[in-house]
């Protein structure tokens, strides 16, 4: 598992801009080598992009506020429904 630290522009409430269910959006990562080709090549499209951060650590960090570690998270993503589903909540 890899962190990352990104800056997410909070556009409304914070709970809103992290978790809606609006547009579908991509997290792609390239090494810093391959960061200038990626966006030459992705300016020829008409996607838009943006850089919101670079990957690092064990932690997850969100405009460095949001402070998740990656084991936690992990656990929580994979064992959170079938623990409910079984009862062991």
């Amino acid at each position: 598992m890899i962190g990352a630290e990104v800056n997410i522009p909070i556009t409304s409430r914070e709970d809103f801009t992290l978790f809606s269910e609006s547009q579908s959006r991509i997290i792609v990562t390239v090494t810093e080598l391959d960061k200038d080709r990626f966006e030459t090549e992705i300016n020829k499209t008409s996607v838009p992009f943006k850089l919101i951060g670079k990957t690092s650590g064990s932690e997850l960090i969100i405009n460095n506020h949001l402070k998740i570690d990656l084991v936690k998270l992990a656990d929580s993503y994979y064992n959170t429904i079938p623990a409910i589903m079984s009862d062991e909540a």
